[in-house]
């Protein structure tokens, strides 16, 4: 018979869970209809072990979703206000899309994932290859060395709660 408590598998005989102590004298026996489980109470391996750092995870994609839709509409603004043919460092701009552009896909593969343990790694490699390069971009962008420091406190803030959160699930799968 399975815990409603935990779903861990206990004998049938078993008057308690071996795992979480819940009382099993009203579990129904999984030889029996089983019906009488509903799919609140089904559990499985993957959401038995709860991913900790999924807040983290959604709360930072939505703001990465939210900032990579304001870069890319403040520089379409300029493109628009300037004209196209017009622009006075090009690279610079180009790089402030791909920025804007990879902070939406980081911020949407991160709310999509949150709860995925499975998926940890993968965002963890999106999320370092998203810092360094926003640290180039700053380098590139910053006219002062000051404003490079202030560029990159500021835009690397929320990727790096982004990257606490991957961590947390990476944790939350090794233990």
């Amino acid at each position: 018979m399975y815990c409603f408590n935990c779903g861990q598998e206990n004998n049938d005989y078993d008057k308690i869970c071996n795992s979480c102590g819940e009382d099993l004298s009203g579990t129904p026996n999984k030889n029996k209809d089983i019906d009488l489980i509903t799919e609140e109470k089904v559990f499985t391996q993957e959401n038995r072990t709860k991913a900790c750092g999924e807040n983290f995870l959604r709360v930072t994609g939505i703001l990465l979703i939210i900032f990579g839709s304001f870069i890319l509409l403040g520089l379409l603004t300029i493109i628009n206000d300037i004209g196209f043919n017009r622009f006075s460092n090009e690279i610079s701009y180009i790089l402030t899309f791909i920025d804007g552009m990879y902070m939406m896909f980081a911020g949407i593969i991160g709310v999509k994932n949150c709860v995925s343990l499975e998926k940890a790694e993968q965002l963890r490699f999106i999320i370092i290859i998203y810092i360094i390069f926003t640290v180039i971009v700053s380098i590139i962008n910053a006219p002062t060395f000051l404003y490079f420091i202030i560029l990159s406190i500021i835009k690397l803030c929320i990727p790096i709660l982004y990257l606490v959160g991957v961590l947390k699930n990476i944790n939350t799968v090794r233990y």
